[in-house]
Parts: structure tokens; sequence; C-alpha cells
């Protein structure tokens, strides 16, 4: 994972916890495993937020930064937390379509290119 990607997903998190804060939920980022309850105690989540009785663990992610193991962690952590009452899985992506674009972008043609080429 790249700074870029890595400092992408760190700024959404802090804005995501800003959001959530403003709604009166407690923010906790990268919960040790003690902190947390038996059934996510195999997983680092980024970042969970709690008000009441609801719990929400909240991932952030780029397409970068999601490969095979890290989906298959995202959908355990998912299945994990579907089986509990009270709480849900948020998982938040940033710039979803930074690598298509980028990629694209790089063997577009300028205006005038095509132009010549017509």
């Amino acid at each position: 994972m790249t700074t870029t990607t890595a400092n992408l997903e760190r700024e959404r998190l802090l804005q995501l916890a800003e959001e959530y804060h403003g709604k009166g939920y407690e923010i906790f980022f990268h919960p040790n495993p003690e902190d947390l309850p038996d059934f996510l105690r195999n997983y680092r989540p980024d970042m969970i937020v709690r008000r009441g009785d609801e719990a929400v663990i909240i991932e952030v992610k780029s397409r970068r930064s999601l490969d095979s193991s890290s989906r298959q962690y995202l959908q355990n952590l998912a299945q994990s937390v579907e089986q509990h009452p009270g709480w849900r899985f948020e998982l938040v992506m940033t710039n979803p379509e930074d690598v298509v674009y980028s990629s694209r972008a790089e063997s577009s043609l300028q205006q005038s290119e095509i132009e010549t080429r017509l």
C-alpha cells in the first residue's frame, strides 16, 4: 500500500470519526484485542463507534488496498459482526474509481491527439 493510499484512508477515517462523534457516538481507533468482545478478538478493525446499545465496526479501504487476503478478512469480519444483535459492519471505500480512472487516464488521448487522428 502506498503512502498516498494510506493517507487517503486515514483522512477518510478521521472524517467518519468526526461525523459519528457529532451524532453522539464514542470513538475507538484501532482498538486493542483486549478491548474487543470475544467474537472480534481475531480482528483489528480500523475503528469502532458506540452509542447506547449500538456498535459499528468500520473499515476504510481503497481499491488499491483490497487484495484477495484483505477481501477474505473483510468478509469474515462482516459475517462475525452480522451474527451479533446491536452490531453492524460498515466498509467505506476511498476513491473507489482511482485505479480504474488512473489506468484509463494514462492511455487516454488528449483532444488535440483525437482531432489529429481523425
